[in-house]
């Protein structure tokens, strides 16, 4: 028993490893799709005057003249393995290789969403998830009400889908990782990836990384739509809220997606807004 609970230890320092340098490379992604984002915006405003290839933010720039440090450096660092199930250098590469392809899925059918509105024409290029409550925006708050209930019908399509950890990505149920990796479904950010990934707005896979995105409300004012976080900034669970106290989840190993009514023990006193409307 006490070698399996060192394992479990183990195992748990490296997912928050994992967890860590996905929300790394999240965060170097985010800046890389600033510029196409405002890109984006300039040409939907009738593209007057030259193009903003120069609004790139570059922040207050790294210290010690190195081109890359902390958040900015978007290469992957090494981490050790600690020769446990669910070698940790072969999860991170799943992780960051499903971030890829989920960057990917989610500008499509951003793009889509947003051509079915009338926002942006067919031969229009760019990525539509500029960052939360920019002024570019990624849904203008006119569509908001419309893009929300997108989400939600999105996400509840995929009711009965089993909990596998580590799994889901913004195309849909996928095969997870350690107890997960025989199954394919969502885990509870999975889940929510997927589902925000319908209107364009792409989600790190890590609740504590979605807590930090969108805009926070406190609990008592959530409306339909909004995202339920639970533990310690948020790094515990996730659900969407449906109104009615209601909300859909990924709620865990051996469940199923489901709708299930708000628990609020072990909930951040805040909620989280992607869309305002």
């Amino acid at each position: 028993m006490a070698a399996l609970t060192e394992t479990r230890r183990k195992f748990d320092e490296q997912r928050e490893e994992v967890q860590r340098l996905a929300a790394e490379r999240d965060a170097a992604q985010a800046r890389l799709q600033l510029q196409a984002a405002r890109l984006v915006a300039w040409s939907s405003e009738g593209g007057q005057g030259a193009p903003p290839f120069r609004m790139w933010d570059p922040g207050s720039g790294p210290a010690g003249g190195r081109a890359w440090d902390g958040l900015w450096d978007p290469t992957l660092p090494m981490i050790p393995s600690a020769n446990i199930p669910g070698d940790p250098i072969a999860v991170v590469n799943q992780v960051l290789g499903i971030s890829a392809t989920s960057a990917q899925v989610t500008a499509n059918m951003g793009r889509k969403f947003l051509e079915q509105l009338g926002i942006l024409q067919p031969t229009d290029t760019g990525i539509t998830n500029a960052p939360a409550g920019s002024a570019q925006g990624r849904i203008p708050r006119v569509y908001g009400r419309q893009a929300s209930e997108y989400v939600i019908r999105r996400g509840m399509s995929q009711i009965g889908v089993p909990y596998s950890w580590g799994g889901g990505n913004a195309a849909g149920p996928s095969k997870g990782i350690d107890s997960g990796a025989g199954t394919v479904g969502f885990d509870c950010s999975g889940l929510v990836l997927y589902s925000f990934a319908g209107v364009g707005i792409k989600l790190p896979h890590y609740s504590g990384s979605q807590y930090n995105l969108g805009r926070k409300i406190p609990a008592s004012q959530m409306r339909r739509g909004d995202c339920i976080f639970y533990g310690p900034n948020g790094s515990q669970h996730v659900t969407i809220y449906l109104g009615n106290g209601q909300m859909l989840e990924a709620p865990d190993v051996g469940l199923k997606v489901r709708v299930a009514p708000v628990r609020t023990a072990g909930m951040t006193p805040y909620v989280v807004r992607y869309i305002e409307y």
